[in-house]
């Protein structure tokens, strides 16, 4: 059993705390500029030490001079400009004994980033970097409002705002009167510039109108002065080992450049687990290292396991340089007690059930590409260990890419290699009645490719499209035999080299029926030829996935990577017709078949991989892909693809789809089916029937249910339902899914999830 519950957090209140503080600082730059207008007494802004070398640009309808009482009074419409600020106000007063300035009368004020402060008055002192705003508002351009009764800017760009509130959406009132959107109310917001901390006096959450919680304070780091996405992971998780665990992050340190953040969590079964947050950056490093560790005060809830210890704890640490903006170098690197840590407390960088090793460097510009890297896929969990010796070491792996547009408009010329050493500990193979599935061979293997080849498209007479390829492909590779699986290959050291020729010929064709339907219709066909073989990497670890679809049917080599390569020669014909019948109707079709002409059928070789066989690319003429999706009427879409065997109609491959949406509720079914020709190994023909169906309760909430159905198997393969809310500022969801023993993951889970807009994504669910 486990529960995970992450929260994220977004930066839009950075960028609102940070506008206030400009606010204080620069929002009356132009007046402390004005010794640059002839409209005021020379010397008047004498001593400022504000900037005195942008222009100044000062408009009202009547400005006033009383020299006895040493004020200057502009009013009517007074604009201040510079520095990209602009400033306006009915009434402009200023002091120049006691250099306070009183704006009066619809102050606004919009920065360089085109960010607006309204307010009804503000008084500024202190060479106008302190002040008080009665009835500020705050609003980005993307609808975030912060509104206060009173803002008063003291030094050091610090606020203090009274009876403040914060929405993502203005006053978050729809059309119907109904408030939508979260709000966050608090008596009192004190943002310290010198702690750099926001403190929040009796805030309050509400959601669509309803309060939901209130907490006598809270202390957060300042968004504006560190990186808030990274500070602020809330986390609730539970497991049977752990118990229920709270974790909220403290902070003891935070600037512009570095990060120090200390988040306790407290599991009611295994006592406090500790985590610090180190991060530093620049303009053009950043580096960062977590630690974790805990007492484990019952460790014999993981009994028998790699848990069963009472100190446990991880260390990982990550840092990029970025010389320039082409060039990334970087890397990461993690420690742990126990191979299970990780896992057993859900934290910490994972791709999958591993931690990654790395050291890279990437250049990327528009026309070139290289990227280098060295990478250990570190194994997680119990079975850890014998995983990571199945998985390669990969050291290195070199990729490269150049593109090159021709003068005169003859066409491009592209280059790519990649070089790639691996070492794999143990092989990693499994058997589906009786027939091998190889995902990898014990030992070291080493693959260089290198290709160049050039294309140009001529448009002919008619509109006729015609395109040809001329290339080679070299492949270098070596092996060093160590695995004693059946079938796997000797130690070998191979050369190849591959001419590439190709010819890609389509005719687009255009028109409108007296009717008003749109009709496209673009028949193609495709001639390739590549002289050499297929398996240029003696085993093959990069290329062992192959669908043949629509997608690859014109590819000229549909191998997904280096180690396996289409050969001989063979032509693809097909055809794409569409049709806009107006109103939103439409359709789409698709159909093509591959023939091998002359050579090696590249997926009808045998290989332990079991790549290409059954895929219905490893017969000649291949099988027939076709596919359709449209809208016949208002509301309706439909698709379906198959793969059918031309040799006796039999469909391969299929699947059917279709989705109805009104305004009241919306409901989708499909069936999909399989041969167990096209899997090696299955024994039973594929079947799976499943719909799903939403009804809309009104604009905002919604009920939901799903379900797959397995018929082979008369078993349900999944299925679920849910309680759901939108109103595009908030979010939130209540749901149950079952996965059934036949999925690669069985289990039941309850879980809740809530979006705030541009605050972050919660979410917390429950397995059994």
């Amino acid at each position: 059993m486990s529960v995970t519950r992450i929260c994220t957090h977004k930066g839009k209140f950075k960028s609102a705390l940070l506008g206030l503080g400009l606010l204080a600082t620069c929002a009356f730059v132009p007046a402390a500029m004005a010794q640059q207008t002839e409209l005021l007494p020379s010397n008047y802004f004498a001593g400022q030490a504000l900037s005195t070398t942008s222009d100044l640009n000062f408009t009202a309808q009547t400005l006033t001079v009383l020299q006895e009482q040493n004020l200057i009074i502009a009013t009517g419409d007074v604009e201040l400009s510079a520095e990209g600020y602009l400033i306006k106000a009915q009434r402009v007063v200023y002091n120049r004994n006691t250099r306070e300035v009183e704006l009066v009368g619809d102050v606004a004020v919009r920065d360089p980033d085109g960010l607006v402060y309204v307010a009804d008055k503000a008084n500024l002192t202190g060479d106008f970097r302190q002040g008080l705003l009665e009835n500020l508002i705050f609003q980005d351009e993307a609808g975030y409002w912060l509104s206060a009764a009173e803002a008063e800017i003291k030094p050091n760009r610090s606020l203090d705002l009274n009876d403040a509130d914060i929405t993502p959406c203005g006053t978050c009132i729809d059309e119907n009167g109904r408030e939508i959107g979260w709000r966050i109310k608090a008596v009192r917001i004190v943002r310290n510039t010198e702690e750099k901390t926001i403190y929040f006096e009796r805030p309050s959450m509400v959601f669509a109108g309803v309060p939901i919680a209130t907490i006598p304070y809270l202390t957060i780091p300042d968004p504006s002065l560190t990186d808030y996405d990274e500070l602020l992971k809330a986390r609730l998780s539970y497991s049977s080992e752990l118990g229920v665990g709270i974790a909220y992050p403290g902070f003891i340190l935070h600037d512009p450049r570095t990060n120090l953040t200390l988040t306790p969590t407290i599991f009611t079964n295994q006592g406090v687990l500790g985590q610090l947050d180190w991060s530093r950056s620049t303009r053009v490093t950043s580096v960062k290292v977590t630690g974790y560790g805990i007492y484990q005060f019952n460790p014999s809830a993981f009994a028998g396991k790699l848990g069963d210890r009472n100190m446990r704890g991880a260390v990982q640490a990550s840092a990029t340089y970025t010389p320039t903006e082409h060039l990334t170098i970087g890397g990461a690197y993690t420690l742990f007690s126990d191979r299970s840590f990780l896992t057993d407390y859900d934290v910490g960088d994972r791709e999958g059930d591993y931690a990654v090793n790395r050291v890279y460097g990437t250049y990327l510009e528009d026309d070139s590409y290289i990227d280098a890297r060295v990478e250990q896929y570190v194994g997680l969990g119990e079975s850890g260990a014998s995983n990571e010796a199945q998985q390669a070491l990969i050291a290195p792996k070199i990729e490269a890419s150049h593109v090159q547009q021709l003068a005169n408009d003859w066409g491009e010329v592209r280059l790519s290699g990649k070089l790639i050493h691996l070492k794999r500990a143990n092989d990693h193979a499994t058997i589906v009645n009786g027939t091998p599935h190889v995902f990898g061979f014990e030992g070291a293997k080493s693959h260089l490719t290198l290709e160049a080849g050039w294309s140009k498209q001529w448009v002919a007479p008619g509109g006729l499209l015609i395109a040809p390829y001329l290339g080679a492909r070299a492949d270098v590779a070596q092996y060093d035999g160590a695995s004693g699986y059946a079938g796997a290959p000797a130690a070998d050291l191979v050369y190849n080299a591959t001419p590439i020729a190709a010819l890609d010929v389509s005719w687009p064709l255009v028109g409108t029926d007296s009717s008003g339907t749109k009709h496209y219709f673009a028949p193609r066909l495709q001639l390739v030829s590549r002289g050499g073989p297929t398996n240029t990497g003696i085993t093959n670890d990069d290329a062992q996935s192959f669908v043949f679809d629509d997608s690859n049917l014109f590819s000229f080599n549909r191998f997904s990577g280096e180690d396996r390569q289409d050969s001989g020669t063979r032509l693809a014909i097909g055809g794409q017709y569409n049709a806009d019948f107006g109103n939103g109707r439409w359709v789409d079709i698709v159909v093509g078949q591959s023939f091998q002409l002359g050579g090696t059928n590249a997926a009808s070789v045998a290989n332990p991989n079991q790549t290409g066989i059954g895929s219905g690319a490893d017969q000649s003429p291949s099988h027939i892909v076709a596919g359709i999706q449209g809208a016949p009427f208002d509301g309706v879409t439909l698709g379906a693809k198959t793969l059918i065997d031309p040799q006796n109609g039999q469909v391969a491959r299929g699947s059917i789809a279709g989705k109805y949406t009104t305004d009241i509720f919306s409901a989708g079914a499909f069936y999909s089916y399989a041969h167990q020709s096209v899997s090696p190994g299955a024994t039973q023909e594929r079947h799976e029937v499943g719909g799903d169906v939403r009804i809309f309760i009104d604009d905002y909430w919604s009920v939901g249910a799903y379900s797959n159905y397995d018929i082979a198997d008369q078993s349900f393969v999944s299925y679920g339902s849910d309680v759901s809310y939108d109103d595009g500022y908030l979010g939130g969801t209540i749901y149950y899914n079952r996965s059934s023993a036949n999925t690669l993951d069985p289990k039941d889970t309850i879980g809740a999830k809530l979006n705030l807009k541009m605050i972050g994504d919660y979410a917390y669910d429950y397995d059994f």
